[in-house]
């Protein structure tokens, strides 16, 4: 497992990066505790933010060894990012969201923001010429952002208030009620987005991820759920799994990654749903905020540390 020093120059917006953006609907291998840490994988480079402010650029396309580009200052933390179209969608917990132009890759800039919740939003995921936002106590919000510079909110979702984690997936959001439960929500229509299910499941949600037709929710009562996202209208748990005090769960392909508190980070074999199987294990020094999985390498933030850590699963897990 090897750590690269971070350094990141103040008073300055700037990237030195060259990124290849492409419009996606959910991150499926990047996943973070909610409000503290986020990590993603845009082309061959990482965007990656701790707990201090603002975000760290590293170029990824030498597997196994990050070089850092860039960085961007932001006046808080970042909670969430998207990108699509040339722009990146910035989510800070001060300013709230930051619309930022990096089509010159030498020169990022700012060419928007959206104050109306202020530090509120805590998630954003984009889907199509539309995103979906999750804001602290108020629900869901859906914005149109065929302006990039300038997000147009067009409908509301006031229920559940306190949302922990989303994923949106063929015009279907999946919304982690911070209470426990899953509420799935059609947006074929932005504008008038519905209600279809809602599935009660044991535990608090941390966070989401979909492999697949799968959807993983990891909980705060060490278990994992996975549940079977075939029919999104009918969604069903199709098992679930001991994860030990995990923070932080992803999901990449037919593989589960954990990073465990207590036995470190664990690979498991999902693809067989209904018969889960560990098929690679390492220690792990701390605890890990957030991560990305990228073919055959992890990238972890961890607590604490102003490093990016990396894991050559190739080595790691058994065939």
């Amino acid at each position: 497992m090897k750590s690269f020093k971070m350094k990141c120059l103040t008073g300055v917006l700037f990237c030195f990066v060259l990124v290849t953006f492409i419009s996606v609907i959910a991150h499926a291998g990047c996943i973070g505790v909610t409000g503290r840490a986020c990590v993603r994988l845009e082309g061959e480079n990482a965007f990656l933010s701790n707990t201090d402010q603002g975000l760290k650029i590293f170029e990824m396309s030498e597997s196994g060894k990050p070089k850092m580009v860039g960085c961007m200052e932001t006046k808080g933390c970042v909670l969430d990012m998207d990108f699509a179209n040339g722009f990146a969608y910035v989510v800070d917990d001060q300013e709230g969201l930051l619309i930022i132009d990096v089509s010159n890759p030498e020169r990022c800039a700012t060419v928007g923001k959206y104050h109306k919740y202020g530090g509120g939003i805590k998630s954003f995921k984009i889907f199509g010429q539309y995103a979906l936002a999750a804001v602290s106590g108020q629900g869901l919000r859906v914005f149109d952002i065929s302006t990039p510079a300038v997000p147009q909110e067009i409908s509301r979702i006031d229920a559940p208030a306190q949302v922990q984690s989303l994923a949106v997936v063929d015009q279907f959001a999946y919304v982690a009620n911070f209470n426990g439960g899953l509420h799935v929500f059609d947006l074929q229509n932005p504008a008038r987005p519905v209600e279809t299910v809602f599935i009660d499941l044991p535990g608090r949600p941390r966070g989401l991820g979909v492999s697949g037709t799968h959807l993983y929710m990891n909980t705060s009562e060490r278990r994992m759920h996975i549940i079977d996202i075939a029919s999104p209208t009918s969604p069903r748990m199709v098992t679930s799994i001991d994860i030990g005090r995990s923070p932080v769960a992803a999901i990449a392909g037919d593989r589960a990654y954990i990073a465990s508190l207590d036995d470190g980070f664990l690979v498991f074999d999902i693809s067989n749903p209904e018969r889960i199987v560990e098929v690679g294990k390492k220690e792990l020094e701390g605890i890990c905020l957030a991560m990305c999985i990228s073919e055959n390498v992890a990238y972890l933030s961890m607590a604490d540390k102003d490093e990016l850590t990396v894991i050559d699963l190739q080595h790691l897990v058994s065939n």
